[in-house]
């Protein structure tokens, strides 16, 4: 009996974890070039990252916007959104977002997370990591005397 009701919990967490899942598809480029959840891209500081979300629905959504964040940045998190979107079932929509890293901005390894949002809720995530880079050779005149 025992073994029944473990088969049966097992059944019941399966089918709440497979609905949790995100059946929209989500494709990402950064800089022109398409990426995954294991790129790391070399961003240098100082610039502005071009980023277009291609969003397929697989249903009628309302309200659809998407958040671009980069955490750890010491003075404060690096984020743009879209405008709001009703997208019909099938309908593919390009979203472009441009996040602009600060010129002090420490080199390293930063966590980028795109999320897309319909009526106020999450309905897709997407994380990779971009590595910020110096520009390199670059000098800036703070005064001339």
């Amino acid at each position: 009996m025992k073994a029944i009701a473990r088969i049966l919990i097992i059944l019941i967490a399966a089918v709440i974890i497979s609905s949790i899942g995100f059946a929209n598809k989500l494709d990402v480029n950064i800089n022109g070039f398409s990426i995954d959840e294991e790129t790391t891209m070399n961003i240098e500081r100082g610039t502005t990252i071009p980023i277009d979300i291609f969003l397929t629905t697989d249903e009628d959504l309302e309200n659809v916007v998407i958040f671009a964040i980069i955490g750890g940045y010491e003075h404060g998190i690096i984020s743009e959104e879209s405008e709001a979107y009703d997208l019909d079932d099938g309908d593919t929509k390009k979203f472009h977002l441009d996040l602009k890293l600060p010129e002090d901005m420490d080199p390293g390894v930063y966590e980028l997370k795109i999320e897309v949002f319909a009526d106020g809720k999450t309905i897709d995530i997407f994380e990779t990591k971009i590595r910020v880079v110096q520009i390199r050779h670059y000098l800036e005149a703070e005064a001339i005397v």
